[in-house]
């Protein structure tokens, strides 16, 4: 937080390994050996936003993020970002939501069912 210099939390692009397994996209983050199912292994850049619980709901997490995709798509010249969104995690499905992803998509993100939501330039 700017006013009082406190971290409450993180947002920024990493990269997932993913495969297509069973007919859906399955992801895993850190390296490709995290990979635990059977096929050609694919990088995704995904754009993600982890807050403290007490930081919820005052437009963090939008604010950023959207500084993020404009910086992804401007500065960097990304066609397109992606967020893995747990399905429970509504509060992040709606600032994927806010940040214009019209592209969303059943996959597993470390063998839990999430959706990736994505935003094309």
């Amino acid at each position: 937080r700017k006013e009082d210099n406190t971290a409450i939390g993180r947002c920024g692009f990493s990269h997932f390994y993913g495969v297509q397994f069973d007919g859906m996209d399955h992801y895993y983050w850190g390296s490709a050996d995290k990979v635990t199912k059977d096929g050609d292994i694919f990088q995704l850049l995904e754009l993600g936003y982890t807050y403290s619980k007490q930081a919820w709901g005052k437009g963090y997490a939008t604010e950023a993020a959207l500084a993020f995709r404009d910086y992804g798509f401007n500065t960097l010249r990304y066609d397109e970002i992606s967020s893995l969104v747990i399905k429970e995690n509504l509060a992040s499905i709606k600032v994927a939501k806010k940040l214009g992803a019209t592209d969303i998509t059943d996959c597993m993100v470390h063998d839990s069912p999430s959706f990736n939501l994505t935003n094309r330039k």
